[in-house]
């Protein structure tokens, strides 16, 4: 009887869950992907699914195994589940009411709505200029390393180390730290994610060639630390900036394109030894998407305020907490006490990461149940403005790259932190770098529109 009380609850949450996102995304057409309905698929099955797996009885995973209230915290991880499936998309469509969105027919006229592309000479010199530094630098950093990473994936030694080798990676740099990563990580990408967009918008050679070329450099640098998901995401912002300028891709086409993804991430966890029955729910990359997240998100359950008392906003980064008036040096994600707490081996190896899951974790572990309730409306509201700012905007090459780039970037920070959707420096830098090359470049006539709107404020002052 209990089983089919769960079974009911669990189909009749699946339903309304899906309803909402339906009505808050537009579509749940792949081939029309935007970021509520990435935002579903992906918590479907990261996060749903393996909750549900988890409640009849699929409970053998690795995970699962440290958790210390085992019954109370799966129960608790398993309820909270259920209400962000429903309460987030709710939440995004009242804010849609309050500004007057009909996310259908708004959608499918940005959808249909032809791209505005200024492609002149000075375009290409400053975006080509910009490919040039990063490619400078990735050389450089590749130099340091000794070898091309994404070729170590695929022919490697066989006592090639991909645990320590991933930590040496992520501490080498060129220059400085901070403006080695800036430039690696946030500017190439942004660049090649441009140049893509203004080859399909212009079909001119020119921007053909250095898509080409920067897409390359992109993925090589996306798989620097070995690591799967990085590249797939990135792989998809190509999917979206298309999707987003031709106005969608066939359902046929994006099932092949999953396939070529399930095959490139089959072929990679192959290539850095993973060994065992690859179809195993519960291990290798089924256990790893239906699991794992779920039961990180159990552990902040189970150790808050069981082991560890509320972190209290101690997860804001360093930068926030200064302007709380709190002690930076008392910065602490709770990814990362958790993974101290429970991954104590790979810590001790010194091949650890951090545990993130579903933002309602880290909510959860600052504030508890009043974190989660808060939560849910900020990310909800930042859903809101993105889709606001894409429908708003003019779609031009670089306005385009930006939705695109902020829908999977939110949609990943989704499962990296709540803390992240209140201040992201690499968000905040992306959307300024993005924001500036589009008032600098994509201008209505010949001139850039700084330059225009400089010249009308220095005819006003000589009047």
């Amino acid at each position: 009887m209990k089983e089919l009380l769960i079974l009911f609850i669990i189909i009749t949450t699946f339903i309304v869950s899906t309803a909402l996102f339906y009505k808050a995304a537009g579509t749940l057409n792949p081939g029309k992907l935007n970021i509520m309905s990435a935002a579903y698929y992906i918590f479907m099955l990261q996060f749903f699914v393996g909750a549900a797996l988890i409640a009849f009885g699929f409970d053998e995973h690795y995970t699962l195994a440290y958790l210390i209230d085992y019954k109370h915290s799966l129960n608790v991880t398993l309820t909270v589940i259920m209400i962000v499936s429903v309460a987030f998309p709710f939440c995004v469509l009242v804010y849609q009411k309050f500004m007057k969105i009909k996310m259908k027919q708004s959608y499918n006229e940005f959808l249909n709505q032809s791209t505005e592309c200024s492609n002149d000479k000075r375009i290409f010199k400053i975006i080509g200029s910009m490919c040039v530094v990063c490619s400078i630098f990735l050389f450089a950093i590749l130099i340091k390393i000794g070898y091309i990473p994404l070729l170590k994936i695929v022919h490697h030694e066989n006592d090639f180390l991909f645990s320590t080798e991933r930590v040496r990676n992520s501490a080498l740099y060129i220059v400085e730290p901070h403006l080695s990563n800036l430039i690696l990580f946030t500017i190439l990408p942004l660049t090649a994610y441009i140049c893509f967009a203004y080859a399909i918008s212009t079909k001119a050679h020119k921007w053909v060639l250095l898509s080409t070329t920067m897409f390359l450099l992109s993925v090589i640098i996306k798989t620097y630390k070995f690591e799967k998901t990085p590249l797939l995401f990135h792989l998809l912002i190509y999917i979206l900036i298309y999707i987003y300028i031709k106005g969608g891709i066939k359902i046929i086409y994006m099932g092949a394109m999953g396939v070529i993804g399930t095959g490139l991430l089959t072929f990679s966890y192959m290539s850095v030894g993973f060994q065992g029955a690859f179809l195993d729910i519960y291990n290798g990359p089924l256990g790893r998407t239906l699991f794992t997240e779920v039961g990180t998100l159990s552990y902040c359950f189970d150790l808050f305020p069981r082991i560890f008392n509320f972190l209290d906003g101690r997860s804001f980064s360093p930068t926030v907490l200064k302007m709380l008036g709190m002690n930076p040096d008392l910065h602490l994600r709770s990814a990362k006490l958790i993974m101290d707490y429970y991954g104590s081996e790979k810590v001790f190896n010194g091949t650890a990461g951090v545990m993130n899951t579903l933002f309602v974790g880290e909510a959860y572990s600052n504030w508890g149940y009043a974190g989660v309730a808060v939560s849910i409306l900020w990310v909800a509201l930042i859903f809101t403005l993105v889709i606001v700012a894409m429908l708003k905007m003019k779609k031009q090459p670089i306005t385009v790259t930006m939705s695109a780039v902020l829908t999977i970037r939110f949609v990943t920070i989704m499962h990296g932190g709540f803390c992240d959707f209140v201040y992201s420096f690499d968000i905040i830098v992306t959307i300024t770098v993005l924001l500036l090359l589009h008032f600098l470049l994509e201008s209505k006539g010949r001139e850039y529109r700084v330059t225009n709107i400089l010249k009308r404020f220095y005819k006003r002052k000589g009047k």
